[in-house]
């Protein structure tokens, strides 16, 4: 019995591994691949039988692509390892992800900002507190946001009938409105002045008449932000919800200052019932702390991502072998 016979060459390529490696073994001891232990190999058979070890090692090569020497563990060039990884899901998960992290990212950044903008108002707050009290007309010249917070003092007279409220106030964990009234200054012109905060169930008193002497914080005009509600465009308000200095200079018989003052000292003295407003809390708030979050927030998203990819690599290669 030849070998060609019993196992022809294109018979042994598509044997198991496992049953090729039993011929290779009886090739190996000098029988034949089909034969019992005691049939020898001889002559055509011996050559015959060597190209069949050399077949059934390239079949077992090529069964075995990618597979290292020593731990059996898949390994891959760049380009396999891209192909299998370039499936529809992991293409959607990739892009999501890297839109993710963009976009916390740039959160991160604006926290940031927020953070050392703040930092920069509390520093500018604190140097300005603490400049001493110049005349009025001294800060009317400058921009109104380069004069705002600095002390100023003026004199007048208060204006009757010409008061305000602005309402929807709090402080100190209460509700109420800040008192405005307008004062004609020595040289003609006007300015509000906020003579202080008062619960809602308090109604202010008149100011002091007669010429006054005021020591107020320079206060720039308020902006409505987006989503509060407006003054109506025309006629004469006597309730606003901002000091919107632009809009008010409609009601004022002359010329209205840019800035308007919150009134800190008056001689002589004021309702004792008014609280003086208060200023702009220093703390740095969350600002920093929310950074650290966004980026802690992109790192995970990263790691995520990394975890998915080696999973499906794993899930992909179990599935070629």
């Amino acid at each position: 019995m030849t070998l060609g016979a019993a196992h022809p060459l294109h018979s042994l390529v598509a044997l198991p591994l496992r049953q090729s490696e039993v011929v290779e073994r009886r090739v190996t001891a000098g029988q034949r691949p089909g034969s019992t232990a005691d049939e020898p190999l001889h002559g055509r058979d011996a050559a015959t039988a060597e190209r069949a070890v050399a077949v059934v090692d390239e079949h077992r090569l090529r069964s075995r692509v990618g597979r290292g020497a020593a731990g059996g563990s898949r390994t891959y060039s760049d380009g396999h390892m891209f192909a299998r990884l370039a499936t529809r899901r992991t293409v959607l998960l990739t892009v999501a992800v890297a839109l993710g992290v963009v976009l916390m990212l740039n959160l991160a950044a604006w926290q940031w900002d927020r953070h050392v903008k703040r930092r920069e108002f509390n520093a500018s707050l604190v140097a300005r507190l603490d400049e001493p009290a110049v005349p009025l007309a001294d800060l009317l010249g400058m921009d109104p946001p380069d004069a705002e917070w600095r002390t100023a003092t003026a004199s007048g007279e208060y204006v009757d009938g010409a008061g305000l409220r602005v309402v929807n106030r709090s402080q100190d964990g209460r509700a109420g409105t800040n008192a405005v009234s307008l004062l004609r200054l020595d040289d003609g012109s006007y300015i509000y002045v906020v003579r202080g905060f008062l619960p809602l169930d308090l109604e202010p008193a008149a100011p002091p008449s007669g010429r006054v002497e005021v020591t107020g914080r320079v206060r720039t005009s308020d902006r409505r932000r987006t989503g509060e509600v407006s003054d109506p465009a025309e006629g004469v308000l006597t309730e606003v919800q901002r000091l919107d200095l632009g809009r008010l200079a409609a009601q004022v018989p002359g010329e209205l200052a840019a800035v308007s003052l919150d009134l800190v000292a008056s001689s002589p003295a004021d309702d004792p019932r008014l609280a003086t407003v208060a200023l702009p809390g220093t703390d740095l708030g969350p600002h920093l702390s929310y950074m650290v979050q966004w980026i802690m927030f992109s790192a995970a998203a990263v790691a995520g991502w990394v975890l998915v990819l080696r999973r499906e690599l794993r899930r992909t290669a179990r599935s070629g072998d």
